[in-house]
Formats: structure tokens, sequence, C-alpha cells
């Protein structure tokens, strides 16, 4: 192996594999200053430090970490009215925990990244066509504006699509259902929208708990209708987008009511740090796919109107009603050995060239679904008569 391969290699294991040194030197501090307010009996402020524990590679661990640290480095904790640690105790305090939380953020990084991917905003859009064509047309006007999050337009997860699209999607499939004759519940998972959210002051439990319940009961229905005889479930997630974080499965409404402190963490944020404010409730779809003994679903490439390819995300460690966007996930291409621009009548419905038609079918569906969005959300309507 090179010596510059060897360096890289043992450089990437030193930050993925951290060896935390604040626990031991923390503990009397925690012991002498905190304990006594958020031990398990009085937590106050939702915080609980006995048990806690202490993996800042873990990202929920490391944002409960670095809110003790915020408070701690600001003076804020201990309150002005309880005795207060001698500075120097703090400081070594804060700086051991610092260390330990930067090691476990570059570590994050290494792996994945300092942001998520994301698509081109439309200023970028437009200057990428103009200098690939050397033309100078305005572009960005075609475009609705960009999201802004945190006071910028070029954060990943602002950049996404919203229950906009899947209000779209859904008067797609109703027309499409019409014309073919078929019950549009077929292609169209339910939904629901829940703003207002806060889950760690449990703001907008009603809210959530009453869609859930409505939802369920509509599935249960057309699983009777059409003989289903599994659980149904709902998926409950981040409405801006979540890069496999902030999501739950539900199965019954009061699970929502129901969630310990970790959970309510765990849905309070999604990568970056950014907070849940609004929540898309989708029907869950039980995943029937299995790619080398491990759940699976596809991913469909389009390029205008054509189906191109695609692939399969896998999890071997995820159920069928599980959220498969998480640790433990692999990627494998989903081949299409034939075009599969129409099904083939001499083979099974399920077969691969058929199954496969099927999922360019709603990829067509959900590319027509975005356009109609877009077109919705055209800051200039007189484009469109």
């Amino acid at each position: 192996m090179p010596l510059r391969t060897l360096v890289h290699t043992l450089f990437i294991m030193m930050l993925t594999t951290p060896a935390w040194s604040a626990p031991q030197l923390m503990k009397p501090f925690l012991d002498a200053n905190c304990i006594d307010c958020h031990d398990s009996e009085t937590h106050k402020g939702g915080l609980n430090l006995d048990g806690l524990e202490y993996d800042p590679a873990k990202h929920d661990n490391a944002l409960t970490w670095e809110h003790v640290f915020d408070r701690v480095n600001k003076g804020e904790m201990p309150p002005k009215k309880e005795a207060q640690p001698k500075p120097e105790e703090r400081g070594a305090f804060v700086a051991e925990l610092s260390k330990d939380l930067r090691t476990a953020s570059l570590a994050r990084q290494a792996k994945d990244g300092r942001g998520p991917v994301r698509r081109l905003t439309r200023v970028e859009y437009e200057t990428t066509v103009n200098d690939l064509l050397h033309i100078h047309t305005d572009l960005q006007s075609l475009f609705p504006e960009d999201a802004v999050t945190a006071g910028f337009d070029k954060v990943g997860d602002g950049l996404t699509l919203s229950a906009a699209h899947f209000a779209a999607y859904q008067e797609v499939a109703t027309s499409f259902g019409a014309e073919l004759g078929i019950d549009p519940w077929l292609i169209n998972p339910e939904f629901a929208v829940c703003g207002k959210v806060n889950f760690h002051e449990r703001a907008g439990e009603d809210c959530l708990a009453a869609n859930i319940d409505t939802l369920l009961n509509r599935m249960r229905a057309k699983y009777q209708e059409y003989g289903i005889g599994a659980e149904p479930f709902v998926i409950v997630k981040a409405d801006a987008g979540t890069y496999g974080m902030g999501i739950m499965t539900v199965k019954d409404a009061s699970e929502v009511r129901n969630l310990n402190r970790k959970q309510r963490n765990k849905m309070s944020v999604i990568k970056e740090g950014l907070a849940v404010t609004e929540v898309i409730i989708q029907e869950g779809v039980p995943t029937v796919e299995r790619v080398d003994e491990g759940t699976a679903e596809p991913v469909v490439y389009m390029i205008d109107r054509y189906v191109v390819g695609g692939f399969y995300r896998v999890n071997t460690s995820r159920g069928i009603d599980e959220n498969l966007n998480a640790p433990g996930m692999t990627f494998k291409p989903l081949a299409f050995e034939t075009g599969c621009t129409l099904p083939n009548a001499d083979l099974d419905p399920d077969a691969p060239p058929n199954r496969f038609y099927a999922y360019g079918v709603v990829a067509r569906l959900a590319m027509l679904a975005a356009s109609i969005e877009l077109e919705r959300t055209d800051p200039d309507q007189s484009l469109y008569g």
C-alpha cells in the first residue's frame, strides 16, 4: 500500500473510531454541579444525566451534549442562584467536552460530507446553462423562489420538494385512475400534513394523532377491500426532507402521544441540526422487494419522460415497514434489460419487466406532478395564460 494511502487510511480510522476522553474527567463536574437538578427523578428541562449515554458519534447524542456544552460554556448552568464551579473547573469541563464533540463532528464530515447533496438553486441553474450553451438568457425567473433556511438559499435540507408535490401527485394519480378505470389508491399513498409542531414541547400532538388515526382507518378499509393481510402503518417525517433523520413508523395514534425523551430528540431535528416544525404523515407501503437477502426499494432515473435506469437501496438490518435510509444501507444498480416502455402480456404481473414497467409509470406520474407543482408556484403566472 502506498505511504500516502496508508496515512490517509489511518487518519480516517482515527476520525471514525474515536476514543472519548471526556467521561472520566466530566463525571466529577456533573456530580458536583448538575446531577441534583438533572437526575432520573428531577430532570429539569427534560434533561436526565443519570445513565445518559456518552457517544457523540451518534447524532442525537451529540445534540444533547452540545446543549450541555452551550449552557455550561455560557455560564447559564449551574443557575446563578446556585453554587458556582471554579473558573478553572468550568474551563476544563468545556475544553474536554469540546474536544470530543469536535472529533465526532470531523468523523461525521469524513463519512457523510459537510452537508447533504442538493440540487442547484435557480441562480446556479441559470449560470450553469448559460455557461454551457454560451448564451445570456434569464432562466431563474422561470422557477419559483428557492427556500431560505437559516438565512441561506443553498442549504440542502431546504432545497427539497414539500407536501405540495404530494398534493400535485394526488391529482395526477386520481385523473390517471379515472382514465383507466382503476382505484387511484393503488398508485397513490395517502398523506396529511401538520404544521406548528414542536416535539420537545409536545406542540401539535393533537394534529398528529388525529391525522394518523384518520389515515390508518382509511387504510384498514382499503386493506379489507383488497384482501391485504398486513398491518397498516404510516410514516411520520419532517416535511422539509429528512436525509434519514426525523422519521418514525407508527401503527397506532397513541404512539405519538407517548414518545420518550430520546424519541422526541430524534424527531426534533434533521441534518445539520435544523429544527422540525412541519411534518408529513404518509401512508406506509410495505417493501416487498428483496435484494441480496435485504429489504430493498427502487429509485428510478428519468431523462425527459424516459426511464433510463435506477438503483435499489438495500438494508439487511431493516424490515419491510421501516425507513431504509439508515446505517447499513447499500446500493445496487437496477438494471433494465429491456426498455420496459410497455408491459409484457406473456409474463406474470410481478415478472421483472412488468414490475419495472410499473415503476416507470409511477415515475412518469411523479415527473408530471413535479411540473404541475413548478407551474403553480411560478412567480410569473402570466406564462400559463
